[in-house]
């Protein structure tokens, strides 16, 4: 009985990996020029995402939140870190 209420625990404290939550870290690639707005492509499909930098179709970014109308906002990846 122990060993279930630890997991049940363990589980509740996990950081959200579903929804609008789990994408906050997430990588993903630029579909189409985001300048203020644009199309990004992350794992399980494209999405209108916001910068305050401008992004090339091609370049990697970061996702660092779920803005409201489900729009991303995000960052250009830092891939050497």
């Amino acid at each position: 009985m122990l060993a279930i209420g630890y997991l049940v625990l363990r589980t509740q404290r996990r950081p959200a990996t579903t929804g609008a939550e789990g994408l906050v870290g997430a990588q993903g690639v630029v579909c189409r020029r985001v300048d203020g707005e644009g199309v990004v492509f992350v794992p399980g499909g494209s999405w209108t995402a916001v910068s305050d930098e401008v992004l090339e179709a091609g370049e990697s970014i970061e996702i660092v939140r779920v803005e409201p109308r489900m729009r991303l906002r995000v960052r250009r990846a830092d891939l050497c870190a």
